[in-house]
This record gives structure tokens, sequence and C-alpha cells, in this order.
């Protein structure tokens, strides 16, 4: 039986922490199936696991700068936990892979729902892990739209590193603050440099695109000259990457 009186432990934490940062904080509910999944390999319950994500949520500082408040309450261990990871997203992703899957093997021998989850996390070892948690904490923090145009459709989407994967340093190229969540259109001319955003968090358009008389170009991009995209829940995009592409990537005449 879960025992949900007794206190969290470090690795518990780690875990859950991993999660904070990949779904929206908007749409952490007991219900949601990426809770309820690592609320049974801890041994938790969905709502235990949901109430650490609130209780996380009082130490994000953007998410006070909207106004967005977690939970009042929390421990020391919650703060310290979030000190020793804070902005070093790809050591927590990998120690929170480690960590899950020492639970698998710890209950490995229990022949229940445990074990269909601990083949998946399992699974995922055998791929990128820093990948996995870039893209997921960029769509979570955008709410699944492209920051341009809206769009909605997941198929679509793109998790953007603004400073490119190949220049990038180990904790940059999954680092969430060097994304942006686009559309696969969009994507592609940001990586080609024929867009960018500045440091006003505006798009800009280079001459090329300007100059065209193209009406599909028109609607995908001229019309979005100096509007300012829509910014994440979470994880702002840093200022040292937006102006590393505009200095290095974006075509401005």
């Amino acid at each position: 039986m879960k025992r949900e009186n007794r206190k969290w432990t470090r690795n518990e934490t780690i875990i859950v922490l991993e999660l904070y940062f990949r779904i929206p904080f908007s749409k952490s509910r007991s219900t949601h199936t990426e809770i309820k999944k690592i609320a049974e390999l801890i041994g938790r319950t969905p709502a235990s696991v949901h109430l650490k994500i609130g209780n996380l949520g009082r130490l994000d500082p953007t998410l006070k700068k909207k106004a967005i408040v977690g939970l009042r309450h929390g421990s020391n261990l919650d703060r310290e936990v979030w000190e020793e990871f804070k902005s070093q997203y790809h050591r927590l992703a990998n120690e929170s892979q480690k960590l899950k899957e020492a639970f698998i093997r710890k209950n490995i021998t229990k022949k229940d729902e445990r074990q269909r989850i601990g083949k998946e996390i399992i699974g995922i070892s055998k791929k990128r892990v820093g990948q996995q948690f870039f893209r997921e904490s960029i769509l979570a923090s955008y709410n699944s739209s492209c920051c341009i145009t809206g769009i909605d459709n997941q198929e679509l989407l793109i998790a953007s590193h603004i400073k490119p994967w190949r220049k990038c340093t180990k904790e940059e190229k999954t680092n969430p603050q060097n994304g942006l969540c686009l559309n696969v259109l969009h994507d592609k001319a940001f990586d080609r440099g024929l867009i960018t955003v500045d440091l006003d968090y505006k798009v800009k358009t280079s001459k090329t695109l300007k100059m065209s008389n193209n009406k599909i170009i028109k609607d995908f991009f001229s019309k979005h000259e100096g509007k300012k995209i829509k910014t994440p829940q979470r994880l702002q995009p840093e200022r040292e990457f937006l102006e590393w592409h505009q200095n290095n990537v974006f075509i401005a005449d």
C-alpha cells in the first residue's frame, strides 16, 4: 500500500522536477497521463505528484513574472533540488532517467502495471534523452502552439533551437530557453535565417521575404513582421541566444 504520509525523497523530487518541465503547468492534473505514469513508478498517488508539481511551481521565477503562482506550501528539499538543477537541464534529464531506471529495477519482480511503464521508460534510454526532454519542455511551455502563427497541431510543430544544435555546448542543446515552438514552415525559415526574433520578442523577416510579391509569402511571413511572438508560460527564451541568431544566422540584407 502506498503511504502518502511518508516524506518525499531527493530521488523522487528530481524525477518530478523533470516531469514539471515536460507538461504545461496549467494542465497539471492528477488525471494527466504522465503524472499517473510517474506516480505509479515511484509508488505515489497521482494527487500527491500533482501537489508536488504545484509546490515546485512556487519556486519558478518565470511563473512569478506572469503572476502565476504555485502552491504556497513546500519543503526545504524542494528548494534544494530546484537550486541544484537550476538551468542544468541536460543534467536533470539524464539524472532523472537514471533514477527512473533504478525504480524500475526495484519493482521489476512485481507483475503489475509498473512493468509496462518500466518498459516504456527503459525504451526512452535507447533514444537521446536530452532531445526528448527539450522537445517536450518546449511544447509544454508554449502549450503546444506555434509562437508565431498559433498553429496547435503537434504533428506540425517543431521544438526549434535558437542557437543551432551543431553550434551548442552540451548544456545549450537541452536548455529549453534556447528554443522556440514553431510550425514546420517557420522552423525551416528560422533555421535558414529568413526570419528571426529580436530582443523585444518581435518577428523580423529578411529582405528577401520583404521584397517578395508572392501572396503566399505575404500571408505566411510578411504579415507577422514586427509582431510580438506568443511568449511561453515559463522558460522565456534567453536574450543571448536570440542575439546569437540575429548576428550569426539571420540574413538582414
